[in-house]
């Protein structure tokens, strides 16, 4: 894969991942697990970070040695409870 492709799915992986950032800001545990929207806008930004991450060349993979990679990719099968733990930290 060209590190131009590469370039563009990172790009969106941080997009996506300050978006969820803005939405959970101020949001409490209790009112996130009372917000049914909320939690489904996350899972849908969470299923396409997993989605970039699996689209990148396993250059770039290696490159990025910090980026728990297999914690991204699996974002399509995770609890909501493990967003909101990802989300702020």
């Amino acid at each position: 894969m060209a590190a131009k492709d590469d370039n563009l799915y990172l790009g969106h992986m941080l997009d996506y991942a300050r978006e969820a950032q803005g939405l959970i800001q101020g949001v409490t545990r209790q009112q996130f697990d009372q917000d049914k929207k909320l939690r489904w806008a996350l899972v849908h930004l969470f299923q396409t970070i997993g989605e970039a991450a699996r689209r990148l060349s396993q250059g770039t993979h290696a490159s990025l040695p910090g980026v728990p990679w297999r914690k991204s990719s699996g974002c399509d099968t995770t609890s909501s409870t493990i967003i909101f733990s990802w989300i702020l930290t």
